[in-house]
């Protein structure tokens, strides 16, 4: 699996011919956006700066659409969401993280996410290879502060956590907080079950491509 990060918390995941986006930038959030074909288009909640499905679709690759909680099949690939909530604007709205394996690797995206999961919902996506973490905390827009994504990542046993959503000072933070040291950021990570295997909470860092 190569796994590329776009900026916000917009991943693209692909092995093979088959490519997974997720959470997507929208046009609509005046940000950097990134077009490509996918296949599935997962999309954690309704805020444009996640939710740019329009963005999934290119040439003869129309990507099939996950934006709520339940289950989900698509290409042999099976797909949960589980529904937590957040704030902005004073408004409480569904947040769906999502779980799946792909490539042999179980992926956690939590979505946007501002406090510790509840049992229920960890234990529904905890002891995952692959965590994708979200890590801000600011005036307009917080996810998790880096000390609560620390204890998120810790709770759900990830065995590698890749951080997202980040600003220069909450990705410093973070990184101390879990105990990592010159952390150099990749353009891509190619990644395969074996290389997964024995890791614990190891934190990986892509740049913005």
């Amino acid at each position: 699996m190569i796994i590329t990060y776009h900026g916000n918390l917009h991943l693209k995941l692909q092995t093979g011919d088959t490519v997974i986006s997720v959470n997507p930038v929208s046009k609509e959030s005046g940000k950097k956006t990134a077009k490509y074909g996918s296949d599935i288009c997962l999309i954690s909640n309704n805020l444009p700066i996640c939710s740019g499905s329009e963005m999934a679709a290119l040439g003869s690759k129309e990507p099939f659409i996950i934006n709520s909680p339940g289950e989900y099949e698509k290409m042999g690939i099976s797909i949960k969401g589980v529904a937590s909530t957040f704030e902005e604007g004073g408004n409480t709205k569904i947040n769906t993280s999502y779980v799946f394996t792909f490539d042999g690797i179980k992926v956690c995206v939590l979505g946007i996410l501002q406090g510790k999961l509840s049992g229920e919902a960890r234990d529904a996506i905890s002891n995952c290879d692959l965590l994708i973490l979200p890590v801000l905390e600011g005036e307009k827009l917080s996810y998790l502060a880096p000390s609560t994504a620390e204890s998120v990542a810790v709770s759900l046993d990830a065995k590698i956590v890749i951080p997202v959503g980040y600003d220069e000072k909450t990705l410093g933070i973070f990184l101390k907080e879990s105990g990592t040291k010159n952390a150099v950021p990749l353009e891509k990570l190619t990644i395969k079950k074996k290389d997964v295997d024995g890791k614990d909470g190891e934190v990986i860092v892509l740049s913005e491509i």
